[in-house]
């Protein structure tokens, strides 16, 4: 009699539930849906595998923002082996978040309160030697990523509900001022999470029932860096790509049009136009199909890409000014829907397609 076999387990006492293949980096080895079979009843995380010591720059960033609303929370992170052959640039820059061994628990080794981390206790854990590869184990979001939701939208030609954009504005602009400002906490250096995109803002089931829609987090700290690290040398350290980003990629959510391809598949009469008058008829479909969207929603996308007349260089908001700005139009517009009966979120609203 055939029995199936046991699901294979990874290192900290994990059980693989799904491979979810690989995704991102150079240095991805897989991801992977796991359960904590410690927990009861078990937990769904993320395990994201990668090689051994590359790492050092992700993990102690993900470390100082354990806490913080609106971040992907790690929840562990599995070693190859122990500092000794812990890659030499990672104990540099482990040394340099104060770290000594790596069989300390996370408050210790990456300065992080220890009230935020007492629940969980994270802890980075020692395994063999033998095996090349690093363990990063991280929140779950169960609702995939919002470039799957903006490609499930694209496909039927239905737009994303504005309510929903605002939702997801909000929530990243201020994961993104918790990074930068470290929102008090002491002694905090700046960090710049330079990757923010689709595929990077995740999206989870409500926690609470009153929440109307789920719980959205930025993710993938693997570009991330500290104000004062040197890259190549340089210090290239520029907290307002990461507000550009965000503009631009909530831009590209907004957007419901289909690929150029798709365009012409619909349209046949435009294999007969040259590619200047294809891309000034694509061009004026692009600018029309963001009136379907709020004068107050564009003027946040026009804050986030500013540039300086003078010199053409980005002059965008900082982060803070973004939280502020989209709370104050978001305060207006329903302040104005309350004096004149509108409905504007239904308006411009829908179902969203999980």
């Amino acid at each position: 009699m055939q029995t199936n076999p046991e699901p294979a387990t990874l290192p900290g006492g994990y059980r693989i539930i799904r491979d979810l293949g690989k995704q991102g980096g150079f240095f991805n080895k897989g991801i992977h849906l796991v359960e904590n079979i410690h927990e009861d009843p078990p937990r769904l995380m993320i395990c994201k595998t990668v090689e051994s010591g590359t790492p050092y720059r992700e993990v102690p960033i993900l470390f100082r923002l354990r806490g913080f609303s609106f971040i992907n929370q790690i929840v562990d992170f599995v070693p190859c082996a122990t500092d000794t052959d812990f890659s030499s640039m990672a104990k540099q820059e482990m040394q340099h978040h104060s770290v000594g061994s790596l069989n300390k628990p996370a408050y210790q080794m990456f300065g992080v309160p220890r009230s935020l981390t007492d629940s969980a206790q994270p802890y980075v854990q020692e395994v063999s030697p033998s095996n090349k590869t690093d363990h990063i184990y991280l929140e779950y979001a169960d609702l995939g990523s919002l470039a799957e939701l903006t490609e499930r939208h694209r496909a039927k030609g239905v737009r994303i509900p504005e309510s929903f954009l605002w939702h997801v504005f909000l929530s990243i602009a201020k994961a993104l001022k918790a990074c930068h400002t470290g929102l008090g906490r002491q002694g905090w250096r700046a960090i710049r999470h330079g990757d923010v995109d689709l595929g990077n803002i995740l999206l989870a089931s409500p926690v609470d029932e009153d929440m109307l829609y789920p719980k959205v987090m930025l993710a993938d700290f693997g570009c991330a860096v500290e104000a004062g690290w040197l890259l190549g040398g340089e210090h290239l350290f520029d907290l307002s790509d990461d507000v550009a980003s965000l503009g631009r990629t909530m831009r590209t959510a907004a957007d419901s049009l289909p690929t150029r391809k798709v365009l012409i598949e619909r349209n046949p009469h435009m294999r007969t136009m040259s590619q200047e008058q294809c891309t000034r008829v694509w061009r004026k479909m692009y600018e029309d199909d963001l009136k379907g969207y709020s004068a107050e929603f564009s003027k946040l996308l026009d804050a986030c890409n500013r540039k300086n007349p003078q010199t053409g260089l980005p002059d965008c908001l900082t982060s803070t000014e973004l939280v502020n700005m989209i709370e104050a139009l978001h305060n207006k517009m329903r302040i104005a829907e309350a004096l004149d009966g509108r409905t504007m979120f239904h308006e411009h609203g829908g179902e969203l397609m999980f």
